[in-house]
């Protein structure tokens, strides 16, 4: 008892060890983090007084040809100094690349910012925070500029003001995530603008929408034109699957648009239905949809339209 007593107390004192080491070894490196921001921004901040790209940037722009010096990240961790031109055609020129210790990342929904030799911007800000541990311990730290002081401190949330113009990067360096059409439904944040690649789809969060796999006819519906043809007042089998990825499908729905719908709950299912034409030809556009267990609808594609045609 008094071995396994002792064993048991050697062990806790080295937990408790193990975790105050690596409060304080992160305490440090976020810091380490915050001043080498400090460093690169007071850098940005000298070339904007005194531009020295000028050269570079020359061309059908009027006026000083360089727009101004930004700070861009380019991942979590990984960020660049650049020189931004007025002229869209030349640059942005690199003046440095960094990377932020390990354990360290800018926050989600930041990019960076661009600080303008016009001198409209007169305020910028970084906010930094650890990499989420185990124990579920966050901190976050902040650099910022503003009355012509640069300086850190301690950040109680994430902030939602940057104060200057943010630098335009990739959705990924926003921390998002770009959403692929008719796949996927964007989630939480967004960013709309200075974004490189997919302006209208960078989300915090892509929800995966339920998926038709398969949808078709008995009589056999034509593959390549997705038409069945059949005399009035038959009855048309339609075999379905669907299937969400990230979730589960709670309702399916076939729109016979003749005025009559069916709604299951099965991912895989039969349903007859008899189309009547009151004319010499009638056409129905049929088609199928599911609902997810986050309200998400597929979407519609070739796949999930059939096209009856009565005659």
């Amino acid at each position: 008892m008094k071995f396994l007593k002792n064993f048991f107390s050697i062990v806790i004192f080295l937990g408790v060890g193990v975790i105050v080491v690596t409060v304080v070894y992160f305490e440090a490196v976020l810091r380490v983090g915050s001043s080498q921001i400090k460093s690169d921004l007071r850098t940005l901040i000298r070339q904007v007084k005194k531009p020295s790209h000028i050269e570079e940037c020359r061309g059908g722009a009027s006026g000083l040809p360089v727009l101004g010096y930004q700070l861009r990240f380019t991942d979590s961790r990984a960020y660049v100094l650049e020189a931004v031109c007025q002229s869209s055609s030349k640059g942005p020129f690199e003046i440095k690349a960094q990377k932020l210790p390990w354990g360290i990342v800018k926050v989600p929904g930041y990019s960076g910012f661009l600080l303008k030799t016009d001198k409209s911007e007169e305020s910028a800000k970084v906010v930094l925070g650890l990499v989420k541990l185990p124990v579920g311990w966050t901190r976050f730290r902040e650099v910022v500029w503003e009355d012509g002081e640069v300086y850190e401190k301690e950040a109680k949330m994430v902030a939602d003001d940057y104060g200057t113009s943010p630098a335009e990067t990739s959705c990924a360096a926003w921390g998002y995530h770009c959403c692929q059409s008719n796949l996927q439904e964007g989630s939480g944040g967004s960013q709309t603008s200075f974004v490189t690649d997919c302006s209208k789809r960078c989300f915090e969060t892509c929800l995966n929408l339920p998926a038709i796999l398969l949808f078709t006819t008995d009589p056999q519906l034509d593959p390549e034109t997705r038409q069945v043809f059949i005399p009035r007042d038959q009855v048309v089998i339609f075999s379905y699957s669907v299937d969400d990825t990230d979730g589960s499908v709670v309702e399916a729905r076939i729109d016979f648009s003749d005025g009559e719908e069916f709604r299951g709950f099965n991912i895989v299912d039969t349903v007859s239905h008899r189309f009547s034409c009151p004319i010499a030809r009638c056409v129905y556009q049929v088609r199928l949809s599911a609902i997810d267990n986050d309200g998400l609808e597929s979407a519609e594609t070739r796949v999930s339209q059939i096209e009856v045609v009565v005659k």
